[in-house]
Protein backbone atom coordinates (compact mmCIF):
# COMPACT_ATOMS: atom_id res chain seq x y z
CA UNK A 1 0.00 0.00 0.00
CA UNK A 2 1.59 3.20 -0.88
CA UNK A 3 0.59 6.58 0.19
CA UNK A 4 1.19 9.81 -1.94
CA UNK A 5 2.34 13.11 -0.40
CA UNK A 6 -0.16 14.87 -2.28
CA UNK A 7 -2.09 15.33 -5.36
CA UNK A 8 -0.85 18.44 -7.63
CA UNK A 9 -1.30 19.54 -10.73
CA UNK A 10 1.52 19.76 -12.41
CA UNK A 11 2.07 23.78 -14.35
CA UNK A 12 4.41 23.24 -17.27
CA UNK A 13 5.50 26.07 -19.04
CA UNK A 14 2.80 26.45 -21.33
CA UNK A 15 0.64 26.44 -18.35
CA UNK A 16 2.54 29.35 -16.73
CA UNK A 17 3.05 31.68 -19.90
CA UNK A 18 -0.92 31.37 -20.59
CA UNK A 19 -1.56 32.36 -16.91
CA UNK A 20 0.84 35.36 -16.85
CA UNK A 21 -0.42 36.35 -19.79
CA UNK A 22 -4.01 36.46 -18.34
CA UNK A 23 -2.82 38.33 -15.23
CA UNK A 24 -1.24 41.13 -18.08
CA UNK A 25 -4.21 41.46 -19.90
CA UNK A 26 -6.63 41.18 -17.05
CA UNK A 27 -4.41 44.13 -15.64
CA UNK A 28 -4.53 45.81 -18.68
CA UNK A 29 -8.14 45.93 -18.62
CA UNK A 30 -8.52 46.96 -15.02
CA UNK A 31 -5.61 50.27 -16.26
CA UNK A 32 -8.12 50.93 -18.99
CA UNK A 33 -11.05 51.22 -16.71
CA UNK A 34 -9.48 53.25 -14.35
CA UNK A 35 -7.81 55.29 -17.00
CA UNK A 36 -11.53 55.82 -17.93
CA UNK A 37 -12.77 56.34 -14.80
CA UNK A 38 -10.22 58.97 -14.16
CA UNK A 39 -11.51 61.16 -16.45
CA UNK A 40 -14.76 61.43 -14.97
CA UNK A 41 -13.76 59.93 -11.41
CA UNK A 42 -11.06 61.87 -9.35
CA UNK A 43 -10.97 59.06 -6.36
CA UNK A 44 -9.77 56.71 -9.03
CA UNK A 45 -6.60 56.31 -7.58
CA UNK A 46 -7.44 54.65 -4.65
CA UNK A 47 -9.01 51.75 -7.14
CA UNK A 48 -5.49 52.14 -8.84
CA UNK A 49 -3.51 51.30 -5.96
CA UNK A 50 -6.20 48.74 -4.71
CA UNK A 51 -5.55 47.01 -7.76
CA UNK A 52 -1.72 47.19 -8.15
CA UNK A 53 -1.84 46.31 -4.87
CA UNK A 54 -4.01 43.23 -5.28
CA UNK A 55 -2.11 41.92 -8.44
CA UNK A 56 1.40 42.34 -6.34
CA UNK A 57 0.13 39.72 -3.59
CA UNK A 58 -0.80 37.54 -5.87
CA UNK A 59 2.91 37.80 -7.86
CA UNK A 60 4.29 37.58 -4.45
CA UNK A 61 2.50 33.93 -3.05
CA UNK A 62 2.74 32.59 -6.11
CA UNK A 63 6.83 33.35 -6.20
CA UNK A 64 7.18 32.14 -2.31
CA UNK A 65 5.37 29.21 -3.12
CA UNK A 66 7.14 28.21 -5.95
CA UNK A 67 10.27 28.72 -3.89
CA UNK A 68 9.17 26.78 -1.03
CA UNK A 69 8.40 23.99 -3.36
CA UNK A 70 11.70 23.97 -5.42
CA UNK A 71 13.48 23.97 -1.60
CA UNK A 72 11.47 20.95 -0.82
CA UNK A 73 12.03 19.35 -3.75
CA UNK A 74 16.37 19.55 -3.64
CA UNK A 75 16.30 18.29 -0.48
CA UNK A 76 17.74 14.74 0.06
CA UNK A 77 14.94 11.53 -0.22
CA UNK A 78 15.35 9.94 3.09
CA UNK A 79 13.86 6.06 3.91
CA UNK A 80 13.36 4.72 7.78
CA UNK A 81 11.81 1.90 8.67
CA UNK A 82 8.84 3.72 11.08
CA UNK A 83 5.48 1.91 13.20
CA UNK A 84 2.51 3.83 12.99
CA UNK A 85 1.85 5.70 16.55
CA UNK A 86 -1.19 7.08 16.16
CA UNK A 87 -3.86 9.32 13.91
CA UNK A 88 -4.86 12.48 14.38
CA UNK A 89 -7.48 15.14 12.87
CA UNK A 90 -7.96 18.40 13.59
CA UNK A 91 -11.47 20.35 12.37
CA UNK A 92 -10.84 23.46 10.99
CA UNK A 93 -14.33 24.73 10.00
CA UNK A 94 -17.91 22.62 9.79
CA UNK A 95 -16.42 19.63 7.27
CA UNK A 96 -12.71 21.30 6.66
CA UNK A 97 -10.17 18.90 8.79
CA UNK A 98 -6.09 18.16 8.60
CA UNK A 99 -4.97 14.97 9.09
CA UNK A 100 -1.89 14.11 10.75
CA UNK A 101 0.43 10.85 11.53
CA UNK A 102 2.94 10.04 13.99
CA UNK A 103 5.66 8.18 13.37
CA UNK A 104 7.52 6.43 15.59
CA UNK A 105 11.18 5.88 14.60
CA UNK A 106 13.82 3.46 15.24
CA UNK A 107 15.16 5.55 17.77
CA UNK A 108 12.09 6.03 19.83
CA UNK A 109 11.74 9.70 18.54
CA UNK A 110 8.00 10.51 17.46
CA UNK A 111 7.41 13.17 14.80
CA UNK A 112 3.92 14.45 13.75
CA UNK A 113 3.44 14.97 9.94
CA UNK A 114 0.36 16.40 7.89
CA UNK A 115 -1.47 14.32 5.36
CA UNK A 116 -4.43 14.22 2.81
CA UNK A 117 -7.42 12.64 3.98
CA UNK A 118 -6.60 9.49 1.15
CA UNK A 119 -3.24 8.89 3.01
CA UNK A 120 -5.02 9.31 6.76
CA UNK A 121 -7.60 6.31 5.66
CA UNK A 122 -5.00 3.96 4.12
CA UNK A 123 -3.14 3.64 7.32
CA UNK A 124 -4.01 1.88 10.57
CA UNK A 125 -2.62 2.81 14.13
CA UNK A 126 0.47 -0.08 14.92
CA UNK A 127 1.26 -0.34 10.95
CA UNK A 128 5.29 -1.00 10.13
CA UNK A 129 6.64 0.34 7.19
CA UNK A 130 9.06 1.92 5.40
CA UNK A 131 8.59 6.15 5.32
CA UNK A 132 10.15 7.84 2.75
CA UNK A 133 10.07 11.84 3.83
CA UNK A 134 12.34 14.77 3.44
CA UNK A 135 13.45 16.66 6.68
CA UNK A 136 12.73 20.63 6.05
CA UNK A 137 13.96 21.93 9.45
CA UNK A 138 12.27 20.18 12.07
CA UNK A 139 9.33 19.09 10.10
CA UNK A 140 9.11 16.07 8.23
CA UNK A 141 7.99 16.36 4.85
CA UNK A 142 5.27 12.88 3.90
CA UNK A 143 6.34 11.54 0.65
CA UNK A 144 5.61 7.86 0.92
CA UNK A 145 4.38 4.81 2.79
CA UNK A 146 4.80 1.34 2.10
CA UNK A 147 3.62 -0.95 4.80
CA UNK A 148 4.81 -4.19 5.90
CA UNK A 149 3.19 -5.74 8.80
CA UNK A 150 1.61 -5.21 12.02
CA UNK A 151 3.57 -3.93 15.31
CA UNK A 152 3.63 -5.85 18.29
CA UNK A 153 2.26 -8.95 18.15
CA UNK A 154 4.30 -12.25 15.47
CA UNK A 155 0.35 -13.25 14.87
CA UNK A 156 0.73 -13.44 10.60
CA UNK A 157 -3.47 -12.69 10.57
CA UNK A 158 -2.44 -9.35 11.78
CA UNK A 159 -0.31 -8.64 9.20
CA UNK A 160 -0.73 -6.21 6.17
CA UNK A 161 -0.36 -7.49 3.28
CA UNK A 162 2.89 -6.56 1.36
CA UNK A 163 2.69 -5.00 -2.08
CA UNK A 164 3.90 -6.72 -4.79
CA UNK A 165 7.13 -5.65 -6.90
CA UNK A 166 5.20 -4.29 -9.94
CA UNK A 167 3.06 -2.39 -7.51
CA UNK A 168 5.86 -0.59 -5.89
CA UNK A 169 7.63 0.42 -9.16
CA UNK A 170 4.58 1.44 -10.61
CA UNK A 171 3.93 3.36 -7.58
CA UNK A 172 7.55 4.81 -7.41
CA UNK A 173 7.02 5.80 -11.14
CA UNK A 174 4.24 8.10 -10.46
CA UNK A 175 6.09 9.75 -7.71
CA UNK A 176 8.99 10.64 -10.26
CA UNK A 177 6.58 11.76 -12.85
CA UNK A 178 4.60 14.21 -10.18
CA UNK A 179 8.16 15.30 -9.82
CA UNK A 180 7.87 14.73 -5.73
CA UNK A 181 11.03 12.77 -6.04
CA UNK A 182 14.16 13.16 -7.69
CA UNK A 183 16.05 11.32 -11.00
CA UNK A 184 18.47 10.20 -8.36
CA UNK A 185 16.31 9.13 -5.29
CA UNK A 186 13.94 7.28 -7.83
CA UNK A 187 17.51 5.06 -8.67
CA UNK A 188 18.53 4.38 -5.41
CA UNK A 189 14.68 3.39 -4.30
CA UNK A 190 14.23 1.53 -7.71
CA UNK A 191 17.37 -0.32 -6.90
CA UNK A 192 16.06 -1.30 -3.27
CA UNK A 193 12.80 -2.75 -4.58
CA UNK A 194 14.64 -5.02 -6.86
CA UNK A 195 16.52 -6.30 -4.76
CA UNK A 196 14.04 -7.40 -2.03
Amino acid sequence: MYLCHRKKIKITYNMRFWILLTVFIVGLIGFGCLALVTLVDDDAMFFLWLALGIIWLVAWIYGASKKYEKKIEALPLLTESVTIISKLQERIADSVYHYFIVFEFPDKSRQKTSVNKEQYTLVRENEVGTLNYKQFGKNLVFVDFVVTGMAGTGNANNAAPVVDKVAELKRLEQLFYSRVITQEEYDTLKAKIIEK
